[in-house]
């Protein structure tokens, strides 16, 4: 019976970190803070050397502000190549460079700033799945299930996941979370934003 109930503590314990709002406080707000903080001199990039100067500032901006070390340049750099370079509808790495020059830099930053706030929810996420015992399929399916019932509505059409599945797969279960967590959110700026 005492290993029921600190099961079920440590469930909504879990079910609570995973809450939108939790994760609001916890990783949206301080890289947002992070980022209003961030001075960016120019809106236009007059040439290469000045865009990627910008882009290695920017990236070790943020990442002393939420993770509280530094980051080298080359790092640095890599972490803003990639996600601009995965901005396919942006035109991807060159695409972004062409915006900068057309003096939309703050446009550009803010996709690196969404792409880091996805990429921290899913490793806060994962992170929480992965204090269950990978052993307790029983924990783990609770919690899918939770989740698939807070969810659904957020599915995909042709996106089903038995609790069984999730359960099974925690670090696909931490990047759905994630994934459902960021268009919960957006979805809730649009309520707000009408009201």
């Amino acid at each position: 019976m005492a290993d029921d109930k600190k099961k079920k503590i440590d469930l909504e314990t879990l079910a609570q970190q995973l809450h939108p709002d939790t994760i609001i406080e916890k990783v949206d707000m301080i890289h947002d803070k992070s980022r209003e903080s961030y001075k960016l001199e120019k809106l236009r990039t007059t040439d290469y050397d000045e865009f990627r100067g910008e882009l290695i500032k920017f990236i070790k901006h943020q990442h002393k502000n939420i993770y509280g070390n530094e980051m080298d340049d080359a790092r640095a750099f890599h972490v803003a190549y990639k996600i601009l370079q995965d901005d396919h509808r942006g035109g991807g790495f060159v695409g972004n460079f062409k915006l900068a020059r057309d003096g939309k830099m703050r446009e550009v930053l803010d996709k690196i700033l969404e792409a880091q706030k996805d990429e921290h929810r899913e490793a806060y996420s994962t992170n929480v799945f992965g204090q269950i015992d990978p052993t307790d399929l029983d924990a783990h399916t609770k919690i899918a299930e939770n989740f698939i019932d807070k969810y659904k509505s957020l599915m995909g059409k042709g996106e089903t996941y038995t609790a069984q599945q999730l359960a099974k797969d925690w670090q696909l279960w931490g990047k759905k979370h994630a994934q459902y967590t960021k268009l919960f959110n957006d979805d809730l700026r649009k309520y707000k934003k009408a009201k």
